[in-house]
């Protein structure tokens, strides 16, 4: 929370989006997402010099040689955004409130951080003051660009994410064993290893082992554990960046799960024959992303619209 003078531009409201359900809560824990769009509509967005984006139909790819199978390590940073702080000019674009008498709220350390850098004692008129947030807003035009290339740098300070072993969307696949990627929180690094029980002697399981160690060696470094129960170390069966990985199988695409609800909802309202533009638009929507990873299939968009 930050304390500020001034906005710039008009105050901004949260969407609070059902996340999970949390059994010994009894409630739902929420994610908060900033309303910035009238803020966002005079930003320039950022266009950063080096394309570091993959995309999980970059596994499709990826040609195993026979007798081996691909391994997944991977890791989740949690409330990503929250976790960066902001200037004390961003923060005035991330304001939530009117203006508000500062000494109703002389308590919270907002009002007391704001007290000091302005000289001010409490017996003093403290004003008026806007809350906004210190952190990088989900909701912001330039969250994910910062939050991509933060994650790359903080890598690459501690020897991962180098150009030959990175995969990118617009990028070709690297020629060795071991692919690596960042897609702003998500870390994931995978490797071509022998089926047989030896595979952890391979040099592909070893390099791995290194870019997985790196990253956390990272996190370590700025005080940030990634998510414990979303950590994948070489596991045969993962999924990354929304792309369900059967490493033994040499498969990749959208989870089985998601793939089949979707079919099945297709074919409801194809067996309907009818529905609002907008529901049309929605299945259409879920589809897009579903069939990157076999393209030849979307032709299934034009058929299922007939």
């Amino acid at each position: 929370l930050a304390a500020v003078r001034n906005a710039l531009g008009p105050h901004a409201g949260f969407f609070g989006v059902r996340k999970s359900w949390d059994e010994s809560r009894g409630a739902w824990i929420l994610r908060l997402v900033m309303d910035r769009r009238p803020r966002n509509a005079v930003e320039r967005k950022l266009v950063p010099s080096e394309d570091t984006v993959p995309h999980g139909s970059c596994f499709t790819d990826i040609v195993l040689e026979p007798g081996y199978i691909l391994r997944v390590w991977s890791t989740d940073l949690p409330q990503y955004y929250y976790r960066m702080k902001v200037s004390d000019e961003r923060a005035q674009s991330n304001v939530f409130t009117e203006p508000l008498d500062a000494r109703e709220f002389h308590d919270t350390q907002a009002v007391q951080r704001l007290m000091e850098r302005e000289g001010l004692a409490a017996e003093d008129d403290l004003g008026d003051v806007r809350f906004a947030l210190s952190t990088m807003a989900m909701g912001d035009v330039i969250a994910t660009t910062l939050g991509q290339q933060g994650h790359v740098t903080l890598l690459r300070e501690f020897g991962a994410m180098q150009p030959a072993e990175m995969l990118t969307y617009r990028g070709t696949p690297p020629k060795g064993p071991v692919y690596e990627g960042v897609v702003i929180d998500d870390h994931c690094v995978v490797a071509e290893v022998p089926k047989s029980r030896k595979w952890r002697r391979s040099k592909a399981y070893q390099r791995a082992l290194e870019l997985h160690g790196a990253a956390q060696k990272a996190y370590a470094s700025i005080g940030v554990s990634d998510v414990e129960e979303k950590r994948q170390v070489g596991a045969p069966t993962a999924v990354a960046w929304g792309c369900e990985i059967q490493g033994e199988r040499g498969r990749a695409g959208t989870p089985r799960e998601k793939r089949a609800a979707l079919s099945a909802l297709t074919v409801e309202l194809a067996v309907l024959g009818a529905c609002t533009t907008q529901a049309l638009a929605t299945v259409l929507g879920m589809w897009a992303d579903a069939l990157l990873y076999r393209r030849d299939a979307f032709a299934v968009l034009g058929a299922a619209y007939k």
